[in-house]
């Protein structure tokens, strides 16, 4: 079954997972070994970002990306940073941290030929499209993302 393509064709995303960890959330656990978890800030905390941009763009055919740890004494990344080319033609960035003090909300801006929508967690605060539907609703089958509220 084919969604309905409200926004037309994707042509740019924009997602970022700035989040803040204090020095205690990696020192009180093993968070952010590469032998138990395999990586950080990307793998961690904005997998569920990168599994929606998949679900809604498609495959990447592209992938530039830096990464650093720029904040915490810990084995993987805390910040990551990365442009992406999707098949479809579409480009993107993901930003990741969790060295963004004070943490701020999830956000995934996309635009699209008809319009552009954001999602802050897993509500949409703004969806300017060329032709908005009466009501813009959830699907009932869809299952919201839950993530941790960023620390303060």
């Amino acid at each position: 079954m084919a969604r309905p393509r409200l926004l037309g064709k994707p042509l740019l995303v924009d997602a970022r997972v700035k989040w803040y960890r204090p020095p205690d959330y990696y020192s009180n656990s093993d968070g952010a070994a590469l032998h138990l978890d395999g990586g950080g800030a990307l793998i961690n905390q904005a997998i569920h970002t990168v599994d929606l941009l998949l679900y809604l763009l498609g495959d990447v055919a592209r992938v530039q990306a830096r990464t650093a740890t720029v904040l915490h004494n810990i084995e993987a990344e805390d910040t990551a940073v990365a442009t992406l080319e999707f098949a479809s033609g579409a480009v993107g960035t993901l930003l990741a941290t969790t060295a963004a003090c004070p943490g701020y909300p999830r956000r995934l801006e996309i635009t699209g030929t008809h319009g552009t929508v954001i999602l802050e967690h897993d509500r949409i605060v703004a969806a300017d499209l060329r032709n908005p539907p009466p009501t813009l609703q959830p699907s009932p089958l869809a299952t919201p993302i839950k993530a941790p509220p960023p620390q303060r």
